[in-house]
Formats: C-alpha cells, sequence, structure tokens
C-alpha cells in the first residue's frame, strides 16, 4: 500500500476558509495538514518552526488572497498577497523544490517578478469553490505524478539509496548471477540453485542498529554468507541461510542511521525521545528511501526478479523461492 503523502497548506488567516476548501478536495489523496492545526507550538519562534517543517512534507501548497496593496513608482496602487505567505513559499521552494511547491491566486493579483512565467495556478473569488475545484483537480495531477520519482532533498534518504543500491545490491546481484569468485556458507562452499535476496526496511530509524541485527540474526539463526567478488577484489559479508540447494540472503541497510542523525542535527535537538515533527520526518525518510530503492531495482529485470523489500516484521515469512 502506497502511503499517502504528507502537504502542508498555508495562507493568511484571512483565507482560512479557502484552505478548508483545497483541504477537503485534496485529502483523498493526500495527508493534509493546514498551517493553524498544530504546525506552530507554543514557546518557539515562527521563523524556527517554518524552517523545521520544510524537513516534515513531501509537498506544500499556499493560497493568496489580495489582502495587501501596493505601489511602485507613481503607479496605483495594486492588489498583492500578504508577505508572509510570499516569504514561505519562497522557502518551502527552496527546501522542496519548485516541482513539489504549489502557489494558488486570484485571478488579477500581483505576482513578484520573478515569479513573472511561472504556471501558477488561478481561482475567481467570485466563483470560489467551483475554481478551487479545478486548481486541485490540477493539484492531484501533479502530486500523483510527481510521487512516481524520487528527488534529493535535504534530508539524506534518497543519495543513501542511491549509493546502498550502487555499491552493495547491484554489484552483489552481478555477482551471484556470474558465479565469479565463490560463494561460502559457514565456511563451507556451496554451489546453489537459487537465491533470493531481502532487504530488510526498519520501522523506525535509529542511531546505531547493531543490536537489531543482531537479534534478528539470533531469532532467524542466520548463517555468515560470503560471496567474493573476483572483479572488484571485494568479499562481501552477509547473514543467510542455505538449505535445499536455494540460497536465502538478509541484509539490513544500516546506513538509514544517517538520516537519524540528520533529521535530529536539522532541527536542533537537544532532548531525548522524538517530537512529533522528528517522526514526521522519520516517516518521510523511511518511505522516502523504500520508494527510491524500488525505482532503482525495478530498473534491472534481473534484479527485480531476485531482490525483494520486506518490512521487518514480516521477516519469518521470506524462505519462499
Amino acid at each position: 500500500m502506497i502511503k499517502k503523502p504528507n502537504i502542508f497548506i498555508g495562507s493568511s488567516r484571512h483565507a482560512k476558509e479557502y484552505v478548508k476548501s483545497v483541504t477537503s478536495k485534496l485529502e483523498d489523496i493526500a495527508v493534509c495538514c493546514p498551517w493553524y492545526e498544530g504546525n506552530f507550538p507554543v514557546g518557539e519562534a515562527t521563523f524556527e518552526t517554518l524552517c523545521k517543517k520544510t524537513y516534515e512534507y513531501d509537498f506544500a501548497v499556499f493560497v493568496a488572497t489580495p489582502d495587501d496593496g501596493l505601489a511602485r513608482d507613481g503607479e496605483e496602487i495594486n492588489p498583492v498577497m500578504r508577505d508572509n505567505v510570499l516569504f514561505e513559499h519562497g522557502l518551502f521552494s527552496g527546501a522542496i523544490g519548485r516541482k513539489r511547491t504549489f502557489l494558488i491566486t486570484p485571478g488579477g493579483l500581483r505576482l513578484p517578478t520573478d515569479l513573472l512565467g511561472i504556471t501558477v495556478l488561478r481561482y475567481d473569488i467570485n466563483n470560489c469553490e467551483e475554481t478551487l475545484r479545478d486548481c486541485c483537480i490540477a493539484l492531484k495531477e501533479q502530486i500523483i505524478s510527481e510521487m512516481r520519482l524520487s528527488r534529493i532533498s535535504m534530508l539524506p534518504s534518497t543519495t543513501v539509496a542511491i549509493s546502498y543500491y550502487k555499491n552493495f545490491i547491484r554489484p552483489l546481484c552481478s555477482a551471484l548471477a556470474s558465479g565469479e569468485g565463490g560463494i561460502y556458507a559457514g565456511g563451507e562452499n556451496i554451489n546453489p540453485d537459487g537465491f533470493k535476496f531481502n532487504i530488510i526496511i526498519p520501522g523506525h530509524l535509529e542511531r546505531d542498529y547493531t543490536s537489531t541485527v543482531v537479534m534478528l540474526r539470533r531469532e532467524n539463526r542466520w548463517q555468515d554468507i560470503c560471496i567474493k567478488v573476483n572483479s572488484v577484489h571485494r568479499v562481501y559479508s552477509l547473514n543467510g541461510i542455505f538449505e535445499d540447494k536455494n540460497l536465502f540472503l538478509y541484509d539490513f541497510p544500516m546506513s538509514l542511521s544517517i538520516s537519524y542523525e540528520a533529521i535530529r542535527l536539522c532541527q536542533g535537538a537537544d532532548f531525548i525521545g522524538k517530537t512529533l515533527s522528528f517522526a514526521r520526518c522519520e516517516e518521510r525518510e523511511i518511505q522516502n528511501f523504500k520508494k527510491t530503492l524500488t525505482l532503482l531495482i525495478n530498473e534491472s529485470s534481473f534484479i527485480r526478479n531476485v531482490v525483494e523489500l520486506v518490512d521487518m516484521r514480516h521477516i519469518t515469512k521470506l524462505r519462499d523461492i
């Protein structure tokens, strides 16, 4: 089941009813979090909070309203959006990318020249409900399209997944397919008829997964599996089981602990435990790591057939080639 993306929806306080309308129209494909629903905790500076929010969300939507007026060089006063809405749009655009940050504005609203040429969604204040519905239909199409992709973000899950695939999964599968070097189980050379490579995806992030791997190894009675790759003069050490001429390999991507450290650094954590903000970032990192890895694996028909990503809770069901 594909997890719904998290969307931050911002506006001025005058556009609260419009935000409610947008939220109701997007909630079938996303978890919508309007700015007024617990996004700004008491005792924390607004700017500090906003910076943290950019790590939590997959998308951001800003609903502009003609709250202020602007006159330049003797021109007549033109309606413009509230400056904090414009600022937040720019902040999220820089953090999560312009293709995942959207602006909905009423027709006739003057925009900064830096936004000229960029397609924005327009609604009609005199026909608000119908035109906002049209805007949200376009939003849904873009969001669904983006969810098929994995983009580089300020948190490291995408690059961690790419490195894990290119430096471990791909060369290992290539060595197993070619039979070069040798495969050893418990110190004995083996020649399996087939193999299945299971990547265990954790349910949460930790600073160090060593104890988790030790527990999994003990509970599942895994053996030491060594795979020698002559072409790169390297030996891969994995956990696994060799039975009935089939090899079952298991690996836990311990490099995900990098995401744990990155989130704490980004949030300036000076406490023990996990805040709601941390939990959102954690879930986003795990899901993005899994999605990126899936996209990379699916690029190869061979790797796609022998590698499987499995939730940690389901590891007892893996021994089936």
